[in-house]
């Protein structure tokens, strides 16, 4: 038995190495060979669950990570997988009680603030923002400088008409990520969103042209506005017509 789990965690790493590079088929082919010598090794459980779920192959998905519960069902890890797949199938309730168990079997805080984030994240989607708010509310009391927890409590606000909680976050997220010049742009244009909707419409212009100079993305500003369901098209013309302005003139 020693030698064949070696063998099989051995098959493992070939997957692991296999699928890094992007070879989610030949990975497969070696976590099954793991399986078949092994069928509780979890690593290779949770390898081919990645696999299947990157390949979109859920159902697949969520037999592994399933198997994996049963074989250590207090692993923050596979719930918390469980709660991504069943997210993206639309399963709020399924969704909210995978992170809810993931949030009880975590074992850190850096798991316990990822499972309050990704369940806060799955109220906000189904725009259940209350439940959100507070699930960002206790990851932030964990860690006060978590980024992503700013930036989602801050869309939650907006989207429940607490303007100035929306735009005091969006403050703290421009604070915290200011050198990262590739992502501070979106920052920028959200909080240009909360001024706008608070009537500051001089200090909208001023975050909408310091996104254009941070490098921000005919496409990014689309999906920011198709995400605040932004309604203001002349603020979104005056955009990409100073990003097309920028493009001719290398501004």
């Amino acid at each position: 038995m020693g030698d064949k789990l070696i063998e099989a965690r051995k098959h493992v790493i070939d997957g692991d190495t296999l699928a890094v590079e992007g070879l989610l088929e030949n990975a497969m082919i070696y976590y099954n060979k793991a399986l078949n010598m092994c069928p509780n090794l979890t690593d290779a459980l949770w390898g081919r669950g990645l696999t299947y779920y990157r390949l979109d192959k859920f159902e697949d998905a969520i037999e592994d990570f399933q198997r994996c519960i049963d074989i250590d069902p207090e692993c923050s890890d596979y719930h918390g997988m469980l709660g991504l797949i069943h997210r993206d199938l639309g399963d709020i309730l399924e969704s909210i009680s995978s992170f809810s168990a993931a949030l009880y079997f975590s074992s850190s805080d850096n798991e316990r603030v990822g499972s309050l984030c990704c369940r806060g994240e799955v109220w906000a989607s189904f725009g259940e923002h209350e439940a959100a708010v507070s699930d960002f509310d206790q990851a932030l009391s964990i860690d006060p400088l978590w980024a992503h927890a700013y930036s989602c409590r801050s869309f939650s606000l907006y989207k429940l008409g607490r303007y100035e909680g929306a735009l005091s976050d969006c403050d703290r997220l421009i604070e915290l990520r200011e050198k990262e010049r590739g992502i501070i742009g979106s920052y920028r244009l959200k909080r240009a969103v909360i001024y706008d909707a608070m009537g500051h419409e001089n200090k909208a212009q001023e975050d909408m042209s310091a996104a254009v100079v941070a490098g921000i993305s005919v496409s990014e500003v689309d999906e920011i506005m198709k995400e605040y369901k932004y309604s203001h098209e002349l603020s979104v013309e005056t955009i990409e017509t100073i990003i097309h302005s920028q493009d001719k003139t290398g501004f």
